[in-house]
């Protein structure tokens, strides 16, 4: 996917909300290059990934209310006695 594409993506899911989008490509000697895509909007954590889909689509999970069974998943498990 492209800067670009990324960018509209970006923007639909804003919905009007303050936005950033950012890459970095970081050099390095030992592991070689590797990309960081950033996406961000106002209220939500930066969604990171080294492509912009999984970028996109960390911050489409922040967006999406969960379902009453991923609730019931991420709650503590309690122990009956």
């Amino acid at each position: 996917m492209t800067f670009e594409r990324a960018r509209k993506k970006l923007l639909a899911m804003a919905n009007g909300e303050y936005c950033s989008i950012s890459f970095t490509e970081i050099m390095s000697e030992y592991d070689g290059p590797k990309s960081d895509c950033s996406l961000y909007i106002h209220g939500k954590e930066h969604s990171k990934g080294e492509t912009w889909e999984e970028a996109i689509a960390g911050m489409e999970r922040q967006l999406s209310p969960m379902t009453e069974g991923e609730v019931s998943e991420m709650a503590p498990k309690m122990e009956v006695a």
